[in-house]
């Protein structure tokens, strides 16, 4: 990802950490937890997923992002 995208996540980390302490929570009664975003083109889908991913983990969770970016293309 760029630079500038890092910015962004790193700063929006804060916003996201309700949303992480919500899908820990979640993670803790049952195993494992699929989290889904939806947008359209260019909204911010994979920042907020990315964000999402860095406030688990501080949170001593793994996650992990399976963007579908590549299936749009031909």
């Amino acid at each position: 990802m760029t630079t500038e995208h890092e910015a962004i996540t790193t700063a929006g980390g804060d916003a996201a950490r309700p949303l992480a302490r919500h899908l820990a929570d979640l993670h803790a009664a049952t195993r494992p937890v699929l989290f889904g975003v939806a947008g359209g083109v260019a909204a911010g889908k994979s920042t907020v997923a990315c964000a999402v991913v860095r406030a688990l983990g501080l949170l001593g969770l793994r996650a992990e992002v399976l963007p579908t970016d590549a299936f749009l293309l031909p």
